[in-house]
């Protein structure tokens, strides 16, 4: 009698612990530490990467049934971002971190490294995951950009084109590649002056600069900035055509700073009908839809690779070896691919095209 009870005190024993070992399994997921800019100058692009996760979450219930999402801000400064990568590193549970943005990367892409932390970083600097194996970067890069923008000059024939610029890497990266291609296409690419980011008036720049033969001139400034520069040329008859990058694909930008804007060069993508229209249907702008739309493409990554319930096993190696699987023909932003090359490191590739603003609505260039 005491041996067949204690078996079966035994196996009820088992049973319990089986189940909670089951509880304890089904509620574990796989956490994704975002550090993204929810507050400060760049906050219009973290709401609209933050909204781009959330339509992924309401259109794919069943896979974020298995990822927890926590966001960091960023605020789109180096010290902010580097401790929100503290804070997540203090929770000890986080699989994987997506950060945004060239300065907050350059501060926490050699941490996490260093660390072994698997990063996919969107950032347009294309050494930024060059002999770093735990960065994957996920964006299209200021190399593409300045490649499309030369090609565009060329089809304009234009020979001589000015810049200024904000000291920030994003642009001078641009600036460093516009000055590569332009020498091999026989474009000339100079920079008239460089500016901090304070800087708000730009009046002496633009008389200097009025009566050179510039075929182009590319205010490669901040979005405040660039409306600022707008008003003062403007002022003073300042006509010449004009070239920007990805941060200048504003509707609203462009329609404040017409008639100047009108033909205007853009690197870009063309976000797709149905995300656009989901999209202003929910939050009411089309705001850095593009931005969301990349955002919405990079939950959907994040979903499909980690969206099951033994995710929040893998190790830093599965979680890697997974995105490099990688691959869609068609999404709401274009092709992507996984690829590593020896001048990009890991990266999901992304399209890009060159856009204009004509008529009152930014639309891809022909020519």
């Amino acid at each position: 009698m005491t041996n067949r009870f204690l078996s079966a005190v035994a196996f009820v024993l088992f049973f319990l612990t089986s189940l909670t070992a089951a509880a304890e399994s089904n509620d574990k997921k796989f956490v994704v530490g975002l550090i993204l800019p929810l507050s400060g100058e760049l906050a219009d692009y973290g709401e609209a990467l933050r909204h781009g996760f959330e339509i992924a979450e309401e259109e794919n219930p069943e896979l974020f049934n298995h990822i927890e999402l926590r966001y960091q801000d960023s605020q789109y400064d180096q010290k902010a971002a580097l401790n929100a990568f503290g804070r997540l590193e203090q929770q000890g549970d986080v699989k994987l971190v997506h950060t945004w943005g060239v300065s907050p990367n350059e501060t926490i892409l050699p941490l996490a490294n260093q660390r072994g932390r698997p990063v996919l970083a969107e950032t347009s600097m294309r050494s930024a995951a060059v002999n770093r194996p735990f960065v994957v970067r996920a964006a299209r890069t200021g190399y593409d950009a300045a490649e499309r923008l030369v090609e565009g000059f060329s089809k304009k024939k234009w020979k001589h084109v000015g810049v200024i610029v904000t000291q920030i890497p994003y642009y001078t990266d641009i600036v460093d590649a516009l000055k590569e291609f332009g020498a091999k296409a026989g474009v000339s690419v100079e920079v008239v002056a460089e500016v901090t980011p304070a800087e708000q008036d730009f009046r002496s720049i633009i008389l200097r600069n009025k009566g050179k033969n510039f075929d182009a001139f590319g205010p490669l400034l901040l979005l405040n900035q660039i409306l600022t520069f707008c008003e003062q040329a403007k002022a003073v008859k300042f006509t010449t055509p004009m070239f920007g990058a990805h941060i200048h694909n504003s509707l609203d930008a462009m329609k404040r700073c017409a008639p100047l804007s009108e033909g205007v060069l853009l690197p870009g993508q063309v976000v797709g009908k149905d995300f656009h229209d989901r999209y202003v249907s929910r939050y009411h702008t089309d705001l850095r839809l593009d931005s969301a739309a990349h955002s919405y493409e990079t939950a959907k990554i994040i979903a499909q690779l980690f969206g099951n319930d033994k995710s929040y096993q893998y190790t830093t190696q599965e979680i890697l070896d997974s995105l490099k699987t990688v691959k869609r023909a068609e999404s709401s932003v274009g092709p992507y691919q996984y690829s590593e090359t020896p001048e990009g490191g890991k990266a999901i590739t992304f399209s890009e095209i060159l856009l204009t603003y004509k008529n009152g609505q930014i639309v891809p260039f022909s020519n």
